[in-house]
């Protein structure tokens, strides 16, 4: 028997109206599928519907038909035909709201005899629909196929893998995009002290679009590491589910209800992992804000909470498998051009860092070098201390902890519960600290039923070996924030208890090299007053090395080779990849005395004809050496 829905469509022909085409397209679509579509733009040239996920009253945008004019067209006369907004072809405006505005999984062309389907598969629509169907010649197996295509995650629906590294970072980038928009709207209307104190602890200070970029990315990486959790590790169940979410679509800003929930639940099964730290970033839930604020910003919180249904339905579409530095990369898609510019603070992309670690693994094999693969890669608990003083997203960090759990002779679980005592990371932005713990932590999960937290801390490197006194003051001009400053408080803390003078096997890594004259003109830039910019300089080098920073040349990388030399104990290996320029630039002088006076076996290889690394310096080379023993 035919399925009755079918005749809808049927009855449509060349000379059916815009009414025509969105009632019975319309009720071809209640029937078959049972969804009911919602008006939400009227036009001069057509209909915009969407589909609601949630009750009636609360219509999630996830599912969007334009309806074009009601005479017959191809397909192609279809798609190009002028959109409702000026400049735009119909295939143009449903592209752009499949990938930026509403973030629908699914968008459909209509005219009166023939229905284009449309998939946004991570972030990219196809040129191509993934279903055609002309009215006049429908039968019952194009409906088969259409059910087949808009299971928009039922119950049972199985998940799908994203085996393409280059489509999970479209992923993420589209995801940290379209929440972009509510952010930066509450920042411009509220300006939480999170700001104020990210900007300082930030030397080089940060814009609201900077600001509210972070903020993305930091949401969105904790609900990644969240799904990956539940993927990779039986005991965490599903926190982040279509049928967890049906809870929370009654209640006011559901979605970003099921969001902060998903976070302190996450707490809950691996409170190491998932404490409530690097909290600058939850400026934005409405739990912390006055009754006030939340009346003024009702209008970016409804606007976040249908984006953010957008961002999970996303999340749980896919099975999530951490397997390299995936959130580095969208991080470092994301970070300001100009911060890692004048920093010289550029990505290490993973094939670079695994060439690092594998030329520093034939390295160790040498019988002059007191160390061993073995120490690298399977030492016993709290043995061979590995530190990246650098580390940004923890691509270093993922890498070995990989690289060990691969190769290790002992038991998978033994490796990874000492790998977790023995890799340490510090980093100078909050966002890459957060990225790092949960990337390292990941990456081990499946092989720990318990572990300490991975120690990676929010912290300016620099400054680690100097007195604590003048960091502690700037802390307590923040006391009213919170949460976040006991964070900030907790990790120096903590970085300075472990992080010592002697103490280190190993230390590796992507250090800056930014100028000093490069530097004061970004914090300019990001709006700090004149006169506090060169004690921003001072605050960020540290006492200890203030005398090789006054000169607007000289260059953070001299400081960094140097703290490095002091992390290092006798017979300690380096193994950093630097500006290979630093062999004959003036500003590189520091750097090749400290490499000729205090170590030995320096090997510094040249890759900069290397290809595939399009995120690193220009020139970039990796520098082996053996410190000398004291």
């Amino acid at each position: 028997m035919p399925i009755p829905g079918i005749a809808h469509l049927q009855r449509l022909s060349p000379q059916a109206t815009h009414g025509d085409v969105q009632r019975h397209l319309s009720a071809f679509l209640e029937e078959v599928l049972n969804w009911q579509l919602v008006t939400e733009q009227r036009t001069e040239n057509g209909v915009i519907d969407s589909l609601p996920i949630g009750p009636a009253e609360r219509p999630v945008p996830v599912f969007l038909i334009e309806y074009k004019s009601g005479s017959s067209e191809t397909l192609s006369e279809l798609e190009n035909k002028a959109g409702s907004r000026a400049g735009e072809t119909a295939i143009q405006q449903l592209v752009g709201y499949m990938t930026t505005e509403r973030m629908t999984l699914f968008g459909l062309l209509a005219d009166a005899s023939r229905l284009a389907v449309y998939a946004n598969a991570a972030g990219r629509v196809p040129r191509s629909p993934v279903l055609h169907i002309d009215f006049e010649a429908i039968t019952d197996l194009d409906i088969v196929r259409l059910r087949s295509r808009l299971p928009l995650n039922t119950d049972d629906a199985q998940q799908l893998e994203m085996t393409n590294q280059e489509d999970f970072i479209d992923f993420l980038s589209s995801m940290i995009e379209v929440l972009r928009g509510p952010l930066l709207s509450m920042l411009h209307r509220y300006r939480p002290s999170a700001f104020d104190l990210f900007s300082r602890l930030f030397p080089v200070g940060i814009t609201e679009t900077e600001f509210a970029d972070k903020t993305a990315a930091s949401l969105v990486s904790k609900l990644l590491l969240i799904r990956a959790m539940e993927d990779q590790n039986d005991r965490f169940g599903a926190i982040i589910s279509p049928v967890v979410a049906k809870s929370f679509w009654t209640s006011q800003y559901g979605f970003i209800v099921l969001a902060h929930s998903a976070y302190e639940l996450a707490s809950t099964k691996f409170p190491h992992v998932f404490k409530a730290d690097i909290d600058v970033f939850d400026w934005w839930f409405p739990s912390n804000m006055t009754s006030q604020h939340r009346q003024e910003l009702r209008g970016c919180f409804d606007d976040m909470n249908t984006r953010l249904f957008g961002v999970l339905q996303r999340l749980w579409t896919y099975r999530i498998m951490v397997k390299s530095d995936l959130m580095g990369i969208a991080y470092q898609k994301l970070r300001a051009t100009s911060e890692a510019a004048v920093l010289g603070a550029y990505f290490t992309p993973p094939a670079l860092t695994e060439f690092t670690i594998d030329a520093l693994l034939s390295y160790l094999e040498k019988p002059f070098i007191r160390l061993s693969p073995a120490d690298l890669l399977d030492a016993p608990h709290g043995e061979h201390r590995i530190i990246d003083v650098t580390c940004g997203s923890g691509t270093f960090l993922v890498s070995i902890a990989a690289k060990a759990v691969q190769t290790s002779r002992r038991a998978k679980q033994d490796c990874a519960r000492d790998l977790v005592s023995r890799l340490y990371g510090i980093d100078i932005d909050p966002l890459a600290v957060l990225m790092a713990r949960s990337q390292t932590f990941a990456a081990l999960a499946e092989h720990l039923a318990d572990a300490p937290p991975p120690r990676v801390y929010w912290q300016n490197a620099l400054n680690l070996l100097d007195p604590p006194r003048l960091q502690y003051k700037l802390y307590d001009d923040f006391t009213g924030i919170g949460t976040a400053i006991e964070e900030a408080k907790h990790d120096t803390q903590e970085s300075r208890r472990f992080v010592r003078p002697c103490s280190f096997s190993f230390v590796i890594g992507n250090p800056p090299w930014g100028r000093r004259s490069q530097i004061g003109l970004r914090i300019k830039r990001s709006g700090v007053p004149a006169g506090e910019i060169d004690g921003r300089l001072n605050e960020m080098i540290g006492g200890r090395w203030a005398d090789w920073f006054r000169h607007r040349d000289d260059n953070l990388l001299s400081p960094f080779v140097s703290m490095a030399k002091e992390l290092l104990s006798d017979h300690g290996v380096l193994a950093l990849i630097l500006d290979a320029r630093f062999i004959a630039a003036e500003w590189g002088e520091r750097c090749v005395e400290i490499l000729e006076r205090d170590f030995e076996h320096v090997r510094v290889l040249d890759i900069s004809s290397e290809r595939g690394f399009p995120y690193s310096a220009s020139y970039p080379a990796i520098v082996l050496a053996q410190r000398k023993a004291r």
